[in-house]
């Protein structure tokens, strides 16, 4: 006879979830008779394969109800560990969370760590918000309206404001229970000098058409106050000091102002070391000027009369100053009548003759 063969003979058993679309779920299969378990995650229908004798234990789970079965896992709070500050700058300590249905935020407290002691700096709770340390009033805050959001802003820092920072946050849930998280960084605030400033225009490009309005802005970081100052260059390598702002700007540009200019930026820190920018050429195109008649000249049919020999010129009667012009003539004509005196005013080389006979 030949040698018995043993048939190992199994089958996929298909089990299904009744969850509606856009819910998470988990799947736990347990086969107590292998010792064996399948986990599958977002799946509503599952194939396990299944030996014979094998007992199975199936459990569907949606992630709403792990809130209640693990609420310490999926509450947690998120940052970093390690914050380097700007002195005199801002900087924000990040400690953020996912908002859990049937669990609600009671206590917010930020605290500080330094010299071997520990300070409350600030406490949120159902009375509102308190700074309790006098050197950090009107210098932190945190959002109001940003549920999971309980990052801490620091302005202004100071030397001493480094330290151990520790957010602790505690919700309560449904039944009254509470649950408390903590998150701890670390901030060195240093001081940094300014760096190179680099220019940025109001307007894409720096070729503008006469009359235009434009600005220039030097941007640089470091420790603040960072103090500003603007230089056109002038031929023979000499530069022209414009303004002691961070921006430069025209409100009508003029051909005149083409050439290059670039900016200045230090601070306290570096020994007053003077970051200088890279120069931009601005160029102002010259307006095109459209000459027009003008309205005096397009008056007249005909040019006005020129007077002959020695008499004065005459301006024509419509013209300003005409009766200049006038009382030019009447003096001229002397003693003539006043019928010959408007004949002078007609013709004026025939009235001066007529006078001299």
């Amino acid at each position: 006879m030949g040698e018995a063969v043993r048939l190992v003979v199994f089958a996929t058993a298909f089990v299904s979830c009744n969850a509606r679309w856009g819910q998470a779920l988990v799947w736990l299969a347990v086969v107590y008779s292998t010792s064996k378990t399948w986990p599958h995650a977002g799946f509503r229908r599952v194939g396990i394969p299944v030996y014979p004798k094998d007992v199975l234990l199936f459990c569907c789970v949606l992630i709403s109800s792990l809130q209640l079965l693990f609420p310490a896992a999926l509450l947690d709070l998120s940052g970093v560990h390690q914050v380097q500050g700007t002195w005199m700058g801002s900087t924000t300590l990040p400690c953020t969370y996912i908002p859990s249905e049937g669990f609600t935020q009671q206590t917010l407290i930020w605290s500080i760590e330094r010299d071997y002691s520990t300070s409350t700096i600030f406490r949120r709770d159902d009375s509102g918000d308190h700074v309790l340390l006098s050197q950090f009033r009107d210098r932190v805050s945190v959002p109001k309206h940003s549920p999971g959001d309980a990052s801490l802003l620091i302005e202004n820092l100071e030397i001493p404001d480094s330290g151990h920072y520790t957010c602790q946050v505690i919700w309560r849930s449904k039944n009254n229970s509470l649950i408390t998280k903590e998150l701890t960084t670390t901030v060195k605030v240093v001081k940094v000098a300014a760096t190179k400033p680099v220019i940025r225009a109001s307007e894409p490009g720096l070729t503008f058409p006469a009359g235009a309005g434009t600005s220039l802005t030097c941007v640089a970081s470091g420790s603040p106050p960072i103090s500003y100052r603007w230089f056109r260059s002038t031929p023979g390598g000499k530069a022209l000091l414009l303004s002691s702002q961070a921006e430069l700007a025209w409100d009508s540009l003029r051909p005149s102002d083409t050439g290059k200019y670039y900016c200045e930026a230090e601070n306290r820190v570096g020994a007053g070391a003077v970051q200088q920018s890279d120069a931009v050429e601005l160029t102002v195109r010259e307006s095109p000027v459209t000459q027009q008649p003008s309205p005096e000249t397009s008056r007249h049919s005909r040019p006005p009369l020129t007077p002959r020999g020695d008499a004065a010129q005459l301006v024509p009667t419509d013209q300003p100053g005409s009766h200049h012009g006038r009382g030019e003539v009447r003096k001229s004509c002397g003693n003539l009548d006043e019928s010959q005196q408007d004949k002078a005013e007609a013709f004026p080389g025939r009235a001066v003759a007529s006078h001299k006979r």
